[in-house]
């Protein structure tokens, strides 16, 4: 099911996970499918790793989609560097995963431009999902979204110990919040709330 899936995707847009970090994503969805609490994401890109999340995730779960839609701003010297910047467009992501049910769409800077839309709401989570290339906003999420995960949920942080700033920001965020990193699956960092 999952190559089927995987290869799909790959054949619609580009993907910034590679087949074992899909693979991963598409397991942990499979473990988290009972728990409570939505499921987010911040760095979208075109939709490829949200659209695993819509096939998987159960229909009363929202997925908060949070992006720029207009790229990251990195340097030459960043290993994510692209001359595109990773700029999408969302009317193109909602577009592509307009078949899903409980998808919403938070453009603008996180979490200066977009965290309003949610930040007074009551929401848990039992899935957060980082892929922004950048350490400063991988911080602010994993701040942000920590505590607001359930017992068992996951989080999963893109670019680790490829991105040199992402490393920093994760190892920084364990370290002084006392967290255990659980597993890196290729540049995917994992952490199980516990």
């Amino acid at each position: 099911m999952f190559n089927k899936l995987y290869s799909k995707i790959q054949s619609e847009v580009c993907y910034g996970l590679n087949f074992f970090e899909a693979s991963k994503l598409y397991n942990i969805l499979n473990e988290i499918k009972e728990l409570n609490g939505d499921i987010v994401e911040v760095g979208v890109w075109k939709g490829a790793s949200a659209k695993i999340i819509c096939e998987l995730k159960k229909n009363d779960k929202v997925l908060h989609l949070f992006d720029t839609f207009e790229g990251t701003v990195l340097e030459k010297s960043n290993v994510a560097y692209r001359e595109d910047n990773y700029i999408s467009n969302i009317d193109d992501v909602k577009n592509y995963l307009k078949e899903y049910f409980n998808v919403k769409f938070y453009k603008g800077v996180f979490p200066t431009e977009t965290l309003k839309h949610i930040k007074n709401k009551k929401i848990n989570y039992s899935l957060v999902h980082i892929d922004v290339d950048t350490g400063h906003t991988t911080w602010l999420a994993m701040e942000y979204f920590y505590n607001k995960l359930v017992h068992n949920g996951y989080m999963l942080i893109h670019d680790y110990g490829i991105i040199n700033e992402v490393t920093i920001a994760v190892d920084e965020f364990v370290t002084d919040n006392k967290i255990k990193l659980d597993e890196v699956c290729a540049s995917l960092a994992i952490i199980k709330k516990q």
